[in-house]
């Protein structure tokens, strides 16, 4: 696994400490890299180090970042020339809030594998920066964060970018006050906890209205364009396994306190509507966009306990990369180790 890993490193240029999507892609995906390579910091420290640089090199002045697309000709990649591509709301990333609290959590978990307080607290002034633009201002009066600095830009917020967001301040605030920086400690703290309760008030449904007849579970997303009321796929038949199915064991993934009622009703949910959502079909997952990202189930069902469920989804991600490599993207292989650690008795991080 590290080996694919590594694979997914791009060889040559001014980018080499970078990692791509996947095997053979063409892509730097900032947040896929920082979800990634958490798996692997122990087995690969001085790696992550220099990625960590990397990013830091790559902010903008607002504490942003772009993802880049390398030039294709036919199979070879010119690493030498990357551009930037604008998505559908105007940005150059999928998302500022999700990227900005992973990359935190790796940084958290660097200082962890490797006690270099001297290169965290060289970087300290970035990655206040990078917590305050894109997550502390970002955060609206109800609690959650929206997705982009501008909430104009996309009035939403994601349960998942949420959960993701929790967690980096969360890490953040777990290394500022082993630096001893209580204050700053206690202010990312806050933040976070105002966030696990918007979780629990704004995006838990304990019954859906009744044009949106689903079972309980978590919607995956707020809009602030109908300020006083959650936002989600209610249209039975829009449901997809991602964001839908997926993101409903997103807080139980990444450490949100909450009623253990309302994990339980994520996992019912994902079960009721998308069923043997952990066996493979002919090599490949069982729902034609079950692919971005699904190993996070295998992890959130070794918290939970659900090894089986666990086991299963290692067994499925390593069928699938057989089948269809490209289609495994280095996030996945991030929780897959993360979930191998859980079911060997090691705690989760």
């Amino acid at each position: 696994m590290l080996d694919l890993v590594r694979r997914a490193r791009i060889p040559s240029g001014p980018y080499q400490a970078g990692f791509l999507v996947g095997e053979g892609g063409a892509v730097l995906n900032w947040y896929f890299a920082n979800l990634g390579l958490m798996g692997v910091v122990d087995r690969m420290p001085d790696e992550v180090k220099a990625y960590l640089a990397l990013y830091l090199s790559r902010l903008d002045g607002s504490a942003r970042i772009a993802d880049l697309y390398f030039p294709l000709a036919g199979s070879v990649v010119d690493y030498s020339r990357p551009e930037t591509r604008p998505n559908g709301v105007g940005q150059l990333s999928d998302s500022d809030d999700s990227y900005a609290a992973t990359f935190l959590s790796l940084v958290a978990r660097y200082r962890q594998v490797t006690c270099d307080d001297a290169w965290v607290r060289e970087n300290m002034p970035r990655l206040k920066l990078i917590a305050a633009n894109n997550l502390l201002r970002a955060q609206w009066p109800n609690g959650l964060v929206h997705t982009f600095q501008s909430a104009e830009s996309y009035p939403g917020a994601y349960l998942e970018d949420n959960t993701e967001v929790y967690k980096g301040l969360m890490d953040f605030a777990r290394l500022l006050r082993a630096l001893g920086d209580a204050a700053a400690a206690d202010e990312h703290e806050a933040a976070a906890r105002r966030i696990a309760q918007a979780i629990q008030t704004r995006l838990y449904f304990d019954s859906w209205p009744a044009a949106c007849p689903n079972p309980a579970g978590f919607a995956v997303l707020w809009s602030s364009a109908d300020f006083a009321n959650a936002k989600g796929n209610c249209l039975n038949a829009s449901l997809k396994m991602y964001p839908d199915g997926i993101s409903q064991v997103f807080p139980q993934a990444f450490g949100v306190p909450l009623p253990a009622v309302q994990y339980e009703a994520g996992w019912n949910f994902l079960n009721t509507r998308f069923p043997n959502f952990d066996q493979a079909v002919s090599g490949l997952p069982p729902y034609p966009d079950h692919d971005d990202p699904w190993m996070i189930l295998g992890y959130a069902a070794a918290l939970d306990g659900r090894t089986d469920v666990a086991r299963r989804m290692l067994v499925l991600t390593e069928t699938v990369y057989r089948t269809d490599p490209a289609r495994v993207h280095l996030n996945d292989w991030g929780f897959y180790r993360r979930t191998q650690l859980l079911l060997a008795g090691q705690a989760a991080y």
